[in-house]
């Protein structure tokens, strides 16, 4: 839910990641659609145990997600760029 204050959703992910001048539309690893489908990669549960499943809501990145995706992020922005270039 919005309210709980240990996950964070998508929508607001996408303003943090504006608030911080990640997204590059010029870029084809790190555009805004590019950037929802590491969201959605990091958020997948398949691997969780039931009592972490249960508590990771479908639509929101849990503590250990967020740290996660900036480093998918990262890896991205300047790892996957620079080796197509």
């Amino acid at each position: 839910s919005g309210s709980d204050i240990t996950q964070i959703q998508l929508n607001q992910f996408t303003d943090l990641l504006d608030d911080c001048s990640i997204p590059d539309k010029n870029s084809v690893t790190c555009n805004r659609a590019a950037l929802d489908r590491i969201f959605i990669a990091t958020n997948r549960e398949d691997d969780q145990d039931d009592a972490t499943a249960e508590a990771n809501d479908d639509s929101s990145l849990m503590r250990f997600e967020f740290i996660e995706i900036f480093i998918r992020i990262a890896i991205a922005k300047y790892v996957v760029s620079y080796l197509d270039l």
